[in-house]
C-alpha cells in the first residue's frame, strides 16, 4: 500500500516538473530586454543583448566610451592622492569604480592617440565623498573662494595658527587636527598637473600661509588665489577618516578648454581615431578627418610631452608617495 503511494506521489511530481520544464521551453529565447537560455538542465535569466544590430557602435554609445576613456585618463593622474576619498561608495566598490560612478556623464571626446600617450584634461569632477559638510568653492575673478567663515582674519599675514583659531571658531564641525586640502589640476598643454595644498589645523603652528600659497579673504571667506588653466576644490577631513563631498570648479579659461573637447568636431575627431561611427565616411560633416595606411587620427597631435604630470608646488604640497587625505 505505502510502494502505491509513493508510485502516486512520484508520477505527479513528474508530470509536475515536465509542465514546468514544458512553460521554461516556451519561454526560450528573447522576451523584451530578457533572454531565457537553457545550460546542463537549468535555466537562466539575463539581460539581452542588442545582437541582432549589426553596428553596435551608435554616436550614442561612442559618445559614453569617449567621455568614460577621458575620466580614465583623468584618474590614472590623481588615484594616488585619492585612496580613501571615496567614503559613500559601496562596501566592496574600489576607488576607481567609485570615482567612475560618481562622475557619471562628465569628460571630453579624447582621441585614443591622446589617450594611449598618456594625456589627460583637468574636469571639474567629484574627487571625494562623505560625511563631513562640503567646503564649497566658487571661482571669482583670480581666486578660487571657499564657504570657510574667517571671522575678522586676515590671511595675508596669517599665521597656520591663526587660520586653525579662525576656521575652529566659526565654522561648525570643524577641530583642531582637522585637515585642509586644496586640489589644484592645472591644464599644462594636453597633461593634466595636479597640485595638493594641505594645511592640518595646528594651534601651535607658526607656518606662514604663504608657504603654502596666496591667501586672502573674500566677504570674511577663506580664498586661494588661482590663474590660469584650473579646476580647484576643497576638502574637509579629519584623524577618524571621515571626508567631506568635494566637486571641483573650473576657471573661465579651463571651461573655455573643456568645450572644445566637446564640439562636434572634437566628436568626429575623436571616434574616428577609435575606427568609425554608425556615420558614413563619405557624407560630408563639419569635421575634418585625416585617415592614412588604414588607421584614422585627427586634431592635433602636438602638446607638451616633457611634464612628469605632477607638480609638487611647494610647501604644504602633499608627498606625492602618501596618497591620502587624513591629517
Amino acid at each position: 500500500m505505502l510502494i502505491k503511494v509513493f508510485q502516486i506521489i512520484m508520477a505527479f511530481k513528474t508530470n509536475a516538473i515536465n509542465e514546468y520544464n514544458t512553460a521554461v521551453v516556451k519561454q526560450s529565447g528573447r522576451v523584451g530586454t530578457v533572454r531565457y537560455f537553457t545550460r546542463k538542465g537549468f535555466t537562466y535569466v539575463r539581460a539581452a543583448s542588442n545582437s541582432s544590430v549589426t553596428n553596435n557602435r551608435t554616436n550614442s554609445q561612442m559618445t559614453q566610451r569617449l567621455l568614460f576613456s577621458s575620466l580614465v585618463a583623468l584618474f590614472s593622474t590623481l588615484a594616488s592622492h585619492l585612496r580613501g576619498a571615496f567614503q559613500n561608495k559601496a562596501k566592496n566598490m574600489s576607488d576607481y569604480n567609485a570615482f567612475m560612478q560618481a562622475n557619471q556623464g562628465e569628460g571630453i571626446y579624447m582621441t585614443k592617440q591622446d589617450r594611449m600617450l598618456g594625456y589627460s584634461v583637468a574636469l571639474p569632477v567629484v574627487v571625494a565623498t562623505g560625511k563631513l559638510e562640503e567646503v564649497v568653492t566658487t571661482i571669482s575673478g583670480d581666486k578660487a573662494v571657499t564657504s570657510l567663515a574667517l571671522g575678522s582674519l586676515a590671511p595675508a599675514s596669517a599665521k597656520v595658527a591663526d587660520l586653525s583659531a579662525a576656521i575652529v571658531a566659526n565654522n561648525e564641525g570643524w577641530n583642531y587636527g582637522d585637515q585642509l586640502t586644496f586640489v589644484i589640476l592645472r591644464q599644462d598643454g594636453k597633461r593634466c598637473k595636479p597640485r595638493y595644498v594641505r594645511i592640518v589645523l595646528d594651534r601651535e603652528d607658526d607656518t606662514l600661509l604663504s608657504a603654502f600659497g596666496t591667501f586672502s579673504a573674500s566677504e570674511n571667506k577663506l580664498a586661494i588665489a588661482v590663474s590660469g588653466d584650473i579646476c580647484v576644490g576643497a576638502i574637509h577631513s579629519n584623524s577618524d577618516g571621515y571626508m567631506s563631498y568635494a566637486k571641483l570648479v573650473a576657471t573661465e579659461s579651463m571651461q573655455t578648454i573643456i568645450d572644445s573637447y566637446l564640439t562636434e568636431e572634437a566628436f568626429a575627431t575623436a571616434s574616428a581615431s577609435y575606427g568609425t561611427s554608425t556615420e558614413k565616411f563619405l557624407v560630408p560633416t563639419k569635421a575634418g578627418v585625416v585617415v592614412s595606411g588604414g588607421a584614422s587620427s585627427g586634431g592635433n597631435s602636438g602638446g607638451s610631452s616633457s611634464d612628469s604630470g605632477s607638480d609638487s608646488g611647494g610647501g604644504g604640497s602633499v608627498n606625492p608617495g602618501t596618497g591620502d587625505m587624513e591629517p
